[in-house]
């Protein structure tokens, strides 16, 4: 059936914008791959239209449209989230897909639309946005900051026979899930128990572990030699290259050691990417585990037999740093309360270097009695928003940004101590 179409922005000489409808897949995803020049952006277009990919939220493609010649011009991608800060969860997004046709490039379609975005992200109290893609680029469309981390892990390339054979071999199997909706709350569970070592994660419900966009491979059950249940493993295959296994997650109940499972994951891993590699007449390469920079189960792995991947960082934007520090307000006060600066009582201001502008804060008693815009010529932290936003998510500790930006500065010893304890540098992992 044709959809109404409405726009939601027009521009002179016959250019509009509008969202995507189901009418528009087959052009949208063709779109996408011929300038992407990537083909798994069919599937995922398509995957994103008709399911919801990261929330309970549907994902958006916005489609800059030339209405004189009813071809499509530019387009992004919207994928809406619920991110986890320290335990305080909140609604994110990141740009994604981002691409312009190279008939209509140079002509400022791209910033026209991220400008669109942001006035969507203003709208719905979407308070931070991220965007991966091309280094650097996106910078020049926002407050953007290099601070999310994504595709960090380790490839595993050890495939002795002796490195994946020990006396717990054949206590635990990996099994498939979801022949129930306990095995979805089960992952659920155990998934949401993990967010407490990171210091930003992503939020996920259970329904969304048996989604075959996430995990094309599935998820699968981590069972011991009586049936039960102990843990469980997301796979897929990385992109079109068959010669590759992912793993995107993998969590254990407590009172089971990553030593005791690690044959297990390896041969099951192995011998799936053996299978598909056979398949496509490659031959299996090794086992991408794309879990972050520090997940436990890196340090049972023989270090000889490991490669780091240093994955793409993604750019963050806080759109409303007022609306996000009131968001992480219990954060910032249980940090207080649990350091030398307990039941913290005095006001400070944080300094942008841009037009006046800055952020006060007020504490009482260690509780956060308000924070606002404010205008200011320095102040008792001085600090670029791009710099300040990698030390609120931990992309660099206050060491370094003060080694290396003569812009971050402290009015006093004290604010310094504060600012350290209100932002401490710890790492993040946000799966897929």
């Amino acid at each position: 059936l044709l959809m109404k179409i409405d726009y939601i922005e027009n521009l002179d000489n016959n250019f509009a914008v509008r969202f995507a409808n189901y009418c528009d897949i087959d052009e949208l995803a063709a779109f996408h791959v011929r300038n992407q020049e990537d083909g798994d952006c069919d599937q995922w277009v398509r995957s994103m239209m008709v399911n919801k990919y990261c929330s309970p939220e549907p994902d958006r493609f916005l489609i800059l449209e030339d209405t004189k010649n009813n071809k499509i011009a530019s387009s992004l991608a919207i994928i809406p989230s619920i991110s986890c800060y320290s335990g305080q969860h909140f609604r994110t997004a990141r740009i994604d897909l981002v691409s312009t046709d190279l008939s209509y490039r140079n002509q400022g379609f791209a910033r026209y639309l991220f400008n669109v975005t942001h006035k969507f992200f203003e709208e719905n109290k979407i308070t931070v946005n991220c965007v991966i893609g091309r280094p650097w680029y996106y910078t020049q469309f926002g407050e953007y900051a290099v601070a999310r981390p994504n595709g960090e892990g380790k490839i595993y390339s050890g495939f002795l026979k002796e490195t994946v054979i020990d006396a717990n071999a054949s206590k635990y199997k990996i099994c498939d899930a979801f022949e129930s909706d306990l095995d979805l709350k089960f992952c659920g569970d155990l998934y949401r128990c993990s967010l407490d070592r990171h210091l930003l994660s992503r939020y996920m419900h259970n329904d969304q572990f048996a989604s075959s966009t996430n995990f094309p491979d599935g998820v699968k059950m981590i069972e011991n030699e009586h049936g039960e249940r102990i843990g469980f493993i997301a796979l897929g295959v990385h992109g079109l290259d068959q010669s590759n296994v992912s793993v995107y997650l993998m969590e254990l109940i407590d009172g089971v050691s990553w030593f005791d499972i690690k044959s297990a994951v390896l041969n099951y891993c192995i011998q799936l990417g053996e299978r598909l590699a056979s398949k496509s007449n490659e031959e299996f390469q090794g086992i991408s585990f794309i879990l972050g920079k520090d997940h436990p189960f890196y340090n049972v792995l023989p270090e000889a037999s490991l490669q780091t991947m240093r994955g793409f960082p993604g750019y963050i934007q806080i759109n409303d740093l007022v609306g996000f520090f009131n968001t992480i307000s219990t954060v910032l006060e249980r940090r207080i309360s649990n350091s030398v600066m307990e039941n913290y009582t005095g006001s400070f201001s944080i300094n942008l270097w841009k037009k006046m502008c800055g952020i006060a804060f007020s504490f009482e008693n260690g509780k956060m009695i308000d924070v606002k815009k404010c205008n200011l010529d320095g102040g008792d932290f001085d600090i670029p928003q791009e710099s300040l936003t990698q030390l609120i998510f931990g992309w660099k500790g206050m060491n370094h940004l003060l080694l290396d930006y003569p812009e971050v500065r402290f009015r006093n010893a004290d604010i310094e101590n504060l600012i350290g304890i209100l932002f401490p540098r710890k790492t993040s992992f946000i799966p897929f």
